[in-house]
């Protein structure tokens, strides 16, 4: 039987594999017990990973060309809308 504690603290460190959160089945298997475990204690807790608010940041080269280049086509959008 899993600590709760263990599983929550596990449950809010963000994940090894790259991902944006856990599953329940991902940190079952990470923490060697049944993904149901995990949902009973998420469920009690009140958790839901995947609405936890993460950065990340790109590994694309031209990110902020591309970020900037479609912020300014969205205003230009907008502008023409009012």
């Amino acid at each position: 039987m899993h600590d709760e504690a263990k599983i929550l603290d596990w449950t809010r460190r963000p994940p090894t594999d790259g991902t944006t959160h856990w599953s329940s089945r991902r940190l079952a298997k990470a923490l060697g017990a049944n993904h149901m475990m995990m949902m009973r204690v998420w469920r009690r807790a009140g958790l839901h990973p995947h609405r936890f608010e993460r950065y990340f940041p790109s590994d694309d080269r031209d990110f902020e060309r591309k970020a900037s280049s479609k912020a300014r086509s969205s205003s230009r959008v907008l502008n023409k809308a009012l």
